[in-house]
């Protein structure tokens, strides 16, 4: 397809190690990036981009160690 995403489970971009995962689309022959994309409630070490699925433009993100009563 023409989007591709990564997962940075230990990325500091919201908190430390909270997450976030980067969006490419294919333009031109190159992988722009697109978009980062994180948990608005996010907290340290939820590691939020553990996984990634991608469905045309629908993307699943799992944190697995997201706590919300934290």
């Amino acid at each position: 397809g023409d989007y591709l995403t990564v997962g940075a489970r230990r990325s500091d971009k919201k908190a430390g190690q909270a997450g976030a995962v980067f969006v490419y689309r294919r333009e031109d022959g190159g992988w722009p990036l697109m978009a980062i994309l994180t948990d608005p409630n996010g907290k340290a070490n939820d590691r939020f981009g553990s996984a990634v699925a991608l469905d045309g433009h629908r993307v699943l993100v799992g944190a697995p160690l997201d706590d919300e009563n934290n």
